[in-house]
């Protein structure tokens, strides 16, 4: 357990990093337009919370406000004594708990939404409807797990990953699985009296996922409202959008003509290439940079030493996720993957190269796990649930090691993956690499698909032997696809600068005019409104 002080510590910091209040204070000194005074539609904004992972949607109600519409905003209001926000402060609910109020406050003052919160809108017969329900899941082995039509576990599920910080959690019958479904239900029943109420034209949601974004979007698909998902993606800070999907299923999911039959111009192309070479590079500054404390990339002879390994040895790199952040149940893809989980990749494959002595399976632990939260389960803690004493050809890079992903490609014969965007900068550098989840590049004629089990280890097998290679046709869908994952689908940030940590820094415009007039967020404005398919490209 960690002890109160740090988790205060832990909770003081993570506050003031992300400086929400500092981006209402600056918002104070902008220039307001008067709004347009006719309206002619409703719409509805999901922030739940309000902090600085939703700006965007902030500047977004406010661009909707002035065109006319009437912007409502689903907001918690402490009406949920669990959620994703809260995570391990459980102790220190209260005092995080009036932050996020006041924080909510403050956005409905400042941006002229109209407020919906959650707690003021729960009824007492809707909270006994709640409580049997909580029991109904728990005490009768015939229940559905459906209510009012959306599928509560699946919910259910991503939220106790978020909450728990572990890829398989626990699912048992205590306060905190009560607690989160109790979020899960509310949100459910006040969002369908919310919908009845304003008939949005559409509903703007982050995520997609946990029990709250989750609840929201799963609601919205069953009852066919549409629904937009954003979310931020490595470009910069930009925004990727979905319709009627989580942004994470819908990147594994979409359409492949809207980018396969497409040949990229010599502009496009240079782009994602300097784009793709960034990411890979050392000496760039990104938003997101999981890397920006390991850029140095290390020759063979230096990975070599570190580890231990003789210098001709035969290297496979393995490049994981983090096991529980945001991952996608593999068993939605049916026969298209080779595993239904995280869990059961790593563990047939630790197994498979316990066997090869010959070979040397380095594991390059992700960098995001190098961070504050010391609660979160870790690879580390998951490979040594499966040995006590890992093989000696079985070789974890930390976090925090000096050897970086793409150093470790760059002497692999091929590299293994399950569920990451690792794929798309391997792939660049020329690293073959076998695809075993539902990764985004997943069936893109990228990187070799494990549509099952055994082919998984055919491809090991075939990996070893040197029969894996990056064609021209791979790179060529890999700048195609790439240029339409990271530029066509997303929307540039020309609102506010990051500061080094991600958070916000500044705002970019001094007056709501330049709201209005702002062409990237009026393209978005009207793409949204008119149903039409994402399209940037001539904003970059």
């Amino acid at each position: 357990m960690i002890p109160i002080k740090n988790k205060l510590l832990i909770f003081i910091r993570k506050v003031f990093r992300r400086k929400t209040t500092y981006f209402l204070k600056e918002y104070k000194k902008v220039e307001k337009n008067m709004h347009n005074t006719t309206k002619k539609d409703n719409i509805i904004v999901t922030p739940f919370k309000f902090d600085n992972s939703h700006i965007f949607e902030a500047i977004y109600s406010r661009k909707a406000i002035l065109e006319g519409v009437n912007v409502y905003a689903f907001l918690c209001g402490q009406g949920v004594n669990k959620c994703e926000k809260i995570c391990i402060f459980d102790k220190l609910k209260k005092i995080r708990c009036d932050f996020c109020y006041i924080e909510q406050t403050e956005f409905v003052r400042q941006f002229g939404v109209f407020p919906y919160y959650l707690n003021n809108e729960l009824m007492e017969n809707d909270k006994v409807l709640i409580n049997q329900t909580i029991e109904d899941y728990f005490q009768k082995p015939e229940f559905s797990n459906i209510f009012m039509g959306v599928n509560i576990k699946t919910i259910l599920k991503s939220a106790l990953q978020r909450y728990y910080l572990k890829a398989d959690p626990n699912m048992d019958d205590n306060h905190i699985t009560r607690g989160f479904l109790n979020t899960i239900l509310s949100t459910i029943i006040v969002l369908d009296r919310l919908c009845a109420k304003v008939n949005p034209k559409y509903v703007l949601s982050s995520h997609g996922t946990y029990s709250s974004w989750g609840a929201i979007v799963e609601y919205c698909k069953n009852k066919k409202i549409p629904v937009v998902v954003w979310g931020t993606v490595y470009n910069n800070g930009g925004i990727y959008f979905s319709n009627n999907e989580s942004c994470i299923v819908d990147a594994v999911f979409g359409s492949d003509e809207e980018w396969q039959n497409k040949e990229l111009s010599t502009k496009q192309e240079s782009t994602i290439k300097d784009f793709l070479k960034m990411r890979t590079g050392q000496n760039t500054r990104f938003i997101f940079d999981y890397n920006k404390n390991q850029k140095d990339q290390l020759t063979r002879e230096e990975i070599c030493k570190k580890t231990g390994i003789p210098e001709r040895a035969k290297i496979v790199g393995m490049f994981p996720n983090i096991p529980w952040d945001a991952s996608i149940d593999g068993s939605i893809m049916g026969d298209t993957v080779a595993f239904n989980s995280y869990l059961e990749w790593l563990s047939t494959t630790l197994n498979y190269f316990e066997k090869r002595k010959d070979i040397y399976l380095i594991i390059r632990t992700h960098p995001a796990e190098n961070d504050l939260n010391s609660n979160k389960e870790t690879l580390m803690d998951l490979i040594y649930q499966i040995y006590e004493v890992l093989p000696k050809n079985i070789i974890i890079l930390p976090a925090e090691s000096a050897i970086n992903s793409f150093a470790l490609g760059k002497v692999s014969v091929f590299g293994i993956y399950y569920c990451s965007t690792i794929g798309m900068e391997l792939t660049y550098l020329g690293v073959p690499l076998v695809c075993a989840g539902p990764s985004p590049l997943k069936n893109k004629g990228i990187v070799y698909d494990a549509k099952s089990m055994k082919e998984y280890i055919d491809l090991l097998e075939r990996g070893i032997r040197g029969e894996l290679v990056v064609t021209n046709e791979n790179k060529n869908c890999l700048l195609k696809f790439g240029y339409y994952h990271m530029f066509t689908r997303v929307m540039p940030q020309t609102f506010f600068e990051y500061d080094d940590e991600g958070g916000f820094k500044n705002l970019l415009f001094d007056s709501e005019k330049e709201i209005k007039e702002n062409k990237v967020l009026d393209h978005l404005y009207q793409t949204i409104n008119n149903q039409g398919r994402y399209s940037f490209d001539k904003f970059y």
